[in-house]
């Protein structure tokens, strides 16, 4: 599940023919974060409805880790900076991951 508050705004994804590089961002699960702890980090820094938090834990929580954003490197990084800061497992997948 992308979250689409955080991707950037008005890029579009093709251009042309060209794909314009898109930056992802993944939660991954981990053994120490308790799910409702997620649930209210996703709401928080998503501005996510209490319905929406809870369906993105269970898919992180249920396959392990799920894209949550996607756009340009640099607002992507600040992103990924910002859940570590909650304590979350965030990874930032290039253009060329799929």
């Amino acid at each position: 599940m992308v979250n689409h508050l955080a991707s950037d705004p008005g890029t579009p994804a093709y251009s042309g023919s060209t794909r314009l590089k898109q930056w992802r961002v993944t939660i991954s699960r981990d053994p120490v974060n308790q799910p409702r702890y997620v649930e209210q980090v996703l709401a928080n820094q998503f501005s996510m409805s209490s319905e929406e938090a809870r369906r993105t834990r269970q898919e992180i929580f249920n396959q392990g880790k799920t894209e949550v954003a996607v756009g340009t490197r640099e607002r992507m990084e600040a992103l990924v900076q910002a859940l570590h800061a909650y304590g979350l497992r965030a990874t930032l997948d290039g253009p060329d991951v799929k």
